[in-house]
């Protein structure tokens, strides 16, 4: 066949289909598909559904089997009646359809309605009312927001155009993130062939430590002379001998000290051990070793951190790729000196610090060193914003989450939701702050919880039972996967998905306007999962005084990747809508609403 025989007869073939999809248009593919509704979502006659496609058309016609015509256009929004619906587009005479089903309003008004944002502006819809309305994004960021109102709108959207003029992490003097993150950066080095595969237990009662300037990682570390001040088969204490005449001189401080470790051996490593595993005994003494250093203290940065570093062999020689010149050579914590008249430097929180510490020694173990010790050089650390989260979420499971200061990362984030990504940079383009541990914090534990949860031993209230939560904790640990993906992957549902469905609860919550009722400790009485609308009385903090955890509504000129703006509630006298625009390229996000009068 000739070339120009070949070309004619694609041409005919190409009329040919296009004349079949005309009539019959069900037998054959066409470019565009219907991105909204979608088949096995909820919809109610009391919200909105989107009529939407992959095309920016007005000549698309949408019908319903149930209602008929539904309008002309993309992007439109409509109320549907009860009741099986087959939804139809019809364009340039290809016809898509969706089935879905639609349901009554429940009495109680308490459904949530989601809505996705496909384009900017953007059109919501609603019947007369009052609605308690956010702003949700998946991978979408939306800058520029702005919203206008039709006059039956008796509440107007709170949005603020300045931010708070603070610097996260130290708008306040007392204010201190829990750890130093180590820039260890295990992946970018070798470290394989010079990592400890065994080494003899010590038997000595004093030696010297490197410990990281925590004002400054670049600088020199401490290095600092220190005395085995206790031992038992679970824990080694050490202090510096510049500290020993302190504590010896001031009794309240000794005593304070004695708390903490007694909290460390008693509650938090057995509990610890329970929820993630085993940390890896780099010093073959089957013990972890402490090392209460006043250097944190003078810092002011953290009230403790663990050094990933410590857990390969010490290497000086600036040329070898091992090259790690301040490894302590053993499974270490370093906590700063519990302090009188200093909330950072209580017992509860230096407690909360062990506890959150061992969690990060024993992930690391787990997640990273026990993989590079069975050869897969390139093993991955965690990110940041997970491994943190793990370690506040235990903060809360062993009984320390409101004395240890874990309340108030809480409440930061919740006072301001809207300048968090749960798992991306904040507004001011800081990849981890005190409101991102607080929203990681509930997230996991809402995860947690709806996994099953724990209970405790009937024999012993200090050991802990698990109930389906501490099974999905460790299958996050036990996964090569990374990051937010992982999250979904040990639950067994898209991390999407699970966000949206918190935030669900969460607007479901503040909608009901109903104290939420914590779990609490056996032993320490506090509350072990927070979330919003706390019971106050359950939730007094270190200094005595309640701390109402309520989510603040306030809409700021963007919305982060996976974050939430709370608006006011909104209130129509009559049918009418809101039109949010903004600069808005790629990805999901949602207006989630409910009828709340």
């Amino acid at each position: 066949m000739s070339n120009r025989a070949k070309v004619v007869s694609i041409c005919i073939l190409f009329m040919l289909s296009l004349f079949a999809c005309r009539n019959n248009p069900d037998e054959y593919s066409v470019d565009y598909t219907i991105t909204s509704p979608k088949k096995d979502w909820a919809y109610s006659t009391e919200r909105t559904v989107l009529l939407s496609t992959n095309l920016n058309s007005k000549e698309i016609s949408w019908s319903s089997s149930a209602d008929g015509k539904l309008g002309t256009g993309n992007n439109l929004t409509v109320y549907l009646s009860s009741g099986e619906h087959t939804i139809y587009a019809e364009y340039n005479g290809c016809k898509k359809s969706v089935y879905i089903t639609v349901d009554e309003e429940p009495a109680n008004g308490v459904e949530v309605g989601r809505t996705l944002i496909t384009k900017m502006p953007f059109e919501k819809t609603y019947k007369d009312g009052t609605y308690l309305t956010y702003l949700v994004s998946g991978d979408a960021e939306i800058k520029n927001i702005s919203v206008s109102f039709e006059d039956n709108v008796s509440n107007s959207l709170n949005i603020k155009r300045g931010r708070m003029i603070f610097t996260e992490d130290s708008s306040s003097a007392n204010e201190i993130k829990r750890d130093f993150h180590v820039e260890s950066k295990v992946q970018e080095k070798s470290l394989v062939k010079n990592k400890i595969y065994s080494r003899s237990a010590s038997t000595e009662s004093s030696r010297c430590f490197y410990v990281i300037d925590t004002s400054n990682q670049e600088n020199e570390p401490h290095y600092v002379e220190a005395d085995k001040y206790y031992s038992s088969n679970l824990l080694t204490v050490w202090i510096p001998e510049t500290d020993l005449s302190t504590i010896q001189n001031d009794a309240t401080i000794k005593e304070m000290l004695s708390e903490a470790i007694s909290n460390a051996e008693k509650i938090l490593i057995p509990r610890v051990t329970a929820i993630w595993g085993i940390c890896a005994d780099i010093n073959k003494d089957g013990a972890f070793s402490l090392l209460f250093s006043s250097t944190i203290n003078d810092e002011q940065t953290a009230i403790g951190f663990f050094n990933p570093l410590d857990f390969f062999a010490n290497c000086k020689d600036e040329k070898n790729e091992d090259y790690n010149p301040s490894s302590n050579e053993m499974d270490l914590l370093y906590i700063a000196l519990p302090e009188t008249g200093s909330s950072n430097y209580s017992v509860g929180s230096i407690s909360a610090t062990i506890a959150h510490e061992l969690t990060h020694a024993v992930n690391f173990t787990i997640k990273t060193y026990n993989r590079i010790l069975s050869g897969e050089e390139n093993s991955a650390q965690e990110e940041t914003f997970l491994d943190e989260g793990w370690s506040h979420l235990t903060e809360n499971l062993c009984g320390f989450g409101v004395s240890g200061g874990n309340i108030q990362f809480f409440r930061r984030y919740l006072q301001h939701p809207e300048y968090y990504s749960f798992c991306k940079d904040n507004i001011y383009g800081q990849s981890d702050c005190v409101g991102q541990r607080g929203a990681m914090t509930l997230f996991l534990s809402w995860l947690f919880w709806k996994s099953g949860g724990m209970s405790w031993s009937d024999e012993n209230k200090i050991y802990l039972v698990d109930k389906g939560g501490i099974s999905f904790l460790r299958q996050m640990t036990s996964l090569s996967q990374t990051g937010w993906s992982s999250i979904g992957a040990a639950f067994g549902k898209n991390t999407d998905s699970l966000f949206y469905e918190m935030i669900d609860e969460i607007q479901n919550a503040e909608a009901a306007g109903e104290e939420y009722i914590s779990r609490l400790d056996p032993v320490t009485a506090e509350p072990v999962d927070f979330f919003v609308n706390m019971n106050a009385a359950s939730i007094a903090d270190y200094a005595g005084n309640l701390t109402p955890v309520e989510i603040s509504s306030y809409v700021d000129s963007t919305l982060l990747p996976w974050s939430i703006s709370v608006f006011n509630k909104i209130s129509f006298s009559s049918a009418g809508s809101i039109v949010i625009s903004g600069k808005y390229e790629d990805g999901t996000a949602f207006v989630f609403d409910r009828k709340v009068e």
